[in-house]
């Protein structure tokens, strides 16, 4: 019992790190009711043991895990195509990373690491048009991070051509309501939206756009700018040890009926529509089209007003009575709203 404690103690340090690069031992102390004390003794055991390591950073210390192993593999594109048009993204987990990352993974994180790695290398097959992509595993004691990077269209620019989007910025928005795909022929347009629920820590690098979703973010993804290395998308993906996301649950939670198995509810977060603007509006009805684009598709949305302090009258008459009266099929609930946007929405539905 006492050595089980210390191995969850341990794993919490090691999350920490994972997560923030830092430990918080008064945190994690206060957590397990012990002293700070008995924290650093923790420390220095992944340390002695190889499974972190410590470096000073001004005044105070950066943490890292140390990989267990890694694996790094180049693929031709056409090499994973079949002659018959099936993909070959299952045969490439099964013949070079498999072996390698089961003893590290629970069942369920497994089940999770398959889900992910094989729709993110599916999507470079058929979407990216590049000629290769480069698939980098590194494992270490908390978690297992996976790199799938094309050199084709990046996935922003290419959904901003899809769709004539004024900009491609505006491409993340599509893709955090789900459902959206440029071959809805061969694909579900369920993949990257599922991949970023149920992997423990997800990012999309592309068109000089970082997509970011992450434990504790819910669905409160985000973007940031940064400068990209070349052309093409690179999806990085982690999936913890013992991760406690169970995919079936997450399946569930984008369904109205979870008995039917049906992706009809989404979560949509409402500040996407003017990302990074220094002094962001929701007042035009042009900006409430472009949020309610293609979510006729669903049954429930749910509409998160975080980080919106108020909206104008057209942006919310075009949401709650011009688009609620013309598709009384998809229910459209608003939450984590001020009161000022609480009484916007009161005055154009009555």
């Amino acid at each position: 019992m006492v050595k089980q404690r210390g191995l969850v103690i341990r794993e919490e340090i090691e999350r920490q790190i994972n997560y923030s690069g830092k430990i918080d031992a008064q945190q994690i102390a206060a957590k397990f009711g012990i002293s700070t004390q008995a924290i650093y003794k923790h420390v220095k055991l992944l340390i002695e043991n190889a499974i972190i390591s410590r470096e000073k950073n001004g005044k105070q210390f950066k943490y890292e895990l140390l990989p267990i192993e890694s694996i790094v593999k180049s693929y031709s594109i056409d090499s994973l195509k079949g002659d018959n048009g099936m993909t070959k993204e299952d045969i490439v987990i099964a013949q070079d990373f498999k072996a390698h990352i089961t003893p590290y993974l629970s069942n369920q994180a497994f089940r999770n690491y398959y889900y992910v790695f094989t729709e993110i290398l599916n999507n470079a097959i058929d979407h990216s048009e590049g000629t290769e992509v480069k698939i980098t595993c590194e494992i270490n004691d908390f978690s297992i991070k996976t790199d799938i990077e094309d050199k084709g269209v990046g996935i922003f620019q290419k959904i901003q051509n899809s769709l004539g989007l004024s900009d491609k910025k505006h491409a993340f928005l599509e893709l955090a309501k789900g459902k959206f795909t440029t071959d809805a022929q061969r694909h579900t347009s369920q993949g990257i939206f599922f991949s970023s629920k149920i992997s423990d820590g997800f990012f999309i690098e592309s068109d000089d756009i970082l997509f970011a979703a992450q434990e504790g973010d819910d669905d409160r993804q985000y973007l940031s700018d940064f400068k990209s290395i070349g052309n093409g998308t690179t999806v990085s993906f982690h999936i913890e040890r013992n991760t406690a996301i169970i995919d079936s649950d997450v399946f569930q939670k984008y369904s109205v009926n979870p008995d039917a198995d049906s992706f009809d509810k989404t979560i949509i977060p409402v500040y996407l529509l003017e990302y990074e603007e220094s002094n962001p509006l929701y007042v035009s009805r042009s900006q409430a089209k472009r949020l309610l684009m293609r979510i006729e598709t669903f049954r429930s949305v749910l509409l998160d007003f975080e980080n919106v302090p108020d909206i104008g009258q057209g942006f919310a008459d075009e949401i709650f009575r011009v688009f609620a009266n013309a598709h009384p099929e998809c229910k459209i609930v608003p939450y984590n709203t001020t009161k000022a946007v609480e009484a916007m929405i009161r005055r154009v539905k009555n």
